[in-house]
């Protein structure tokens, strides 16, 4: 694109209990169950991670989420502004990838058409326990950049940004399948956003309709 390669990452599998939103409260959203927020613990660890120029994550949205937007609406509706559901997610750390979200879109479409290959990545989890140390959050302020454009979630940041996002994510890691835990476990990362809208808000989810059809 305008004489530059871009490589599209997309995971293979993707959990079902995982949901891109715009916005839930003031700021854009993630909702997973502790499956749904260890996949993108280790998505966010990996992009922290990966010093290849021109790269970007996209994430489909699971195709089992359909009843979704009612439930939550239901749920949380008398309180906060509740805005789409169902979005795909493409993330990118921005000292490796310059790109207009049109572009963007572009490169997707795109790469339907060109031929695959299946690559390993893993995540070091060293990284993680290193910045759990020194938490040093609060120095992260207007670093997050998150923007909803064409049903996608776009999330783009720094390394520290992307680190901390993956801190948040791990939180929920230890959360049994119940829903007893939705919009209660939760974290926001709305204040260290260019601004509150373009920050990101976390919150545990789990739909029994999912589970049964995964089940």
């Amino acid at each position: 694109m305008k004489g530059k390669a871009i490589t599209v990452l997309e995971p293979i599998n993707v959990p079902y209990h995982l949901w891109f939103a715009e916005p839930v409260i003031e700021s854009r959203s993630v909702l997973a169950n502790a499956e749904g927020f260890a996949f993108m613990r280790d998505l966010m660890l990996i992009a922290a991670q990966y010093k290849e120029n021109n790269v970007m994550y996209y994430v489909p949205r699971p195709r089992l989420n359909e009843d979704t937007p009612a439930m939550a609406r239901e749920e949380i509706k008398s309180w906060y502004m509740i805005g789409e559901f169902d979005l795909d997610l493409v993330m990118f750390n921005f000292h490796y990838l310059h790109i207009r979200s049109k572009d963007i879109k572009k490169a997707i479409k795109a790469s339907r058409y060109l031929t695959k290959t299946i690559v390993g990545i893993e995540p070091v989890y060293a990284d993680l326990h290193v910045y759990k140390e020194r938490f040093e959050h609060w120095q992260l302020k207007n670093l997050l950049h998150t923007k909803s454009y064409s049903k996608t979630l776009i999330i783009n940041a720094d390394r520290d940004v992307l680190l901390y996002l993956s801190y948040q994510a791990d939180g929920f890691t230890h959360l049994t399948n119940d829903v007893k835990h939705n919009f209660d476990a939760h974290s926001h990362a709305d204040d260290i956003g260019t601004s509150v809208e373009n920050g990101l808000n976390f919150f545990y989810y789990f739909t029994d309709h999912a589970w049964k059809i995964n089940g």
